[in-house]
């Protein structure tokens, strides 16, 4: 089957639709399907994510906000031909509105995953650009869409009522199972060769408004006392603007002492107990997860929430927010939900922290049951599934048309 994967950008800085794209796209691959990525020209080369060498990846040559290409529609013609399917991953560029196009031109399925952007909350912090993006086109390019991708049945509900007439498939984001049985949590770990002596919590994800990171720094000083012996650690990137306005309102923190390791890589000892780490890849990514002893994601809300899921893979305790899917967190005693608000944030990290070691690893343990439905291959594989059924549906509706 030749698949194209449709993404506004391969910049780190995407978070988690451009990851959980991977990770399908991969093992797609290798279940021996022809897979292209098209996308958006990344702006930054340093934090642009690369793929499997059989994967052909296809960027635009635009910088614009909307990364407008007036021939990228030609370009798709002449570079790709007929896929069987497309998949676009997230709403709002110029992209995804050709790949909706060239799908209709082609008469190919395309399912559209909005990747969140269609919360209620997503919509209301909008940008006024994006509300007028939704009136004039991108309301009637998902109804034109041969399905709808919900990471979850929390967004499936909540797309049910924007469209409900609309065909829509649930399909979780894919998760690479690791192996890891804790046996680095203990041992000595360095970050951009700043040596970690202090049990470890982090967030790793967008650096974003909505991820509840201001109030998670302004609990954090209150408590930080407390906890000598632990460290936050804040990992991952997003608009500068704010990752500054993240940064300055850490420095201005009363019992905080911060660095900043994304302004140094070689640094002097210090007694840090915050650390704002900047873009985390690969093995450095891999790493802070098998070292550290707790995760938090104070977001305001998650479609999916890529980051818990790996944290949940790694083995680790999570602490995040209600307004995600993961309802049985606290069934299975692999973490706790909070209010995104600073006193339930509080209550629970003091609770948390306060937990003997064995007890936090042992919670660990349990959240590999949380995840045995994720794994990559079956997800991949019924990927394929929703592609089948939808390539069947199109061929049967353009027979009864002619």
């Amino acid at each position: 089957m030749k698949i194209i994967h449709n993404i506004s950008s391969i910049n780190g800085d995407y978070g988690g639709p451009l990851f959980s794209m991977k990770i399908i796209a991969e093992t797609q691959s290798k279940l021996g399907h022809d897979v292209i990525i098209i996308t958006g020209k990344s702006i930054n080369e340093k934090d642009k994510i690369t793929f499997d060498s059989n994967i052909k990846v296809m960027e635009n040559n635009s910088y614009s906000k909307f990364r407008y290409m007036p021939n990228w529609l030609n370009v798709l013609k002449n570079k790709i031909g007929i896929p069987d399917i497309i998949h676009t991953y997230g709403l709002w560029s110029y992209s995804n509105y050709a790949a909706g196009k060239y799908s209709r031109e082609f008469n190919v399925p395309h399912i559209i995953a909005p990747c969140g952007m269609l919360y209620e909350e997503a919509l209301n912090s909008s940008s006024n650009l994006k509300k007028i993006a939704w009136y004039f086109f991108q309301k009637k390019h998902l109804n034109n869409s041969s399905c709808l991708h919900a990471k979850s049945n929390q967004e499936l509900e909540k797309l049910f009522k924007i469209f409900p007439h609309k065909q829509i498939k649930v399909l979780p984001n894919p998760i690479e199972i690791q192996n890891n049985n804790q046996e680095n949590r203990d041992e000595k770990y360095f970050l951009k060769n700043l040596e970690i002596d202090k049990k470890i919590i982090f967030y790793i994800g967008r650096i974003h408004s909505r991820k509840g990171l201001k109030s998670l720094i302004l609990v954090w000083d209150k408590i930080v006392k407390l906890f000598p012996g632990w460290v936050l650690i804040i990992a991952g990137t997003g608009e500068e603007d704010y990752c500054s306005k993240i940064i300055n309102f850490s420095k201005k923190s009363k019992n905080i002492k911060f660095f900043n390791a994304m302004k140094k890589d070689i640094i002097d000892e210090g007694d840090y107990n915050l650390i704002i780490a900047g873009s985390l890849y690969g093995n450095e990514k891999k790493l802070l997860f098998e070292h550290s002893s707790l995760f938090i994601s104070p977001s305001n809300f998650e479609n999916f929430g890529m980051s818990i899921a790996e944290a949940l893979s790694y083995q680790l305790p999570v602490i995040i927010s209600r307004n995600t899917p993961w309802e049985n967190i606290e069934k299975n005693n692999c973490g706790w939900f909070i209010d995104p608000n600073t006193n339930d944030i509080k209550t629970i990290l003091i609770k948390a922290l306060g937990l003997d070691y064995n007890l936090l690893k042992e919670m660990g343990k349990n959240s590999i049951k949380m995840i045995e439905d994720f794994d990559k291959i079956s997800i991949a594989k019924k990927s394929i599934e929703i592609y089948k059924y939808l390539i069947d549906i199109n061929k049967y509706s353009l027979s009864n048309v002619s």
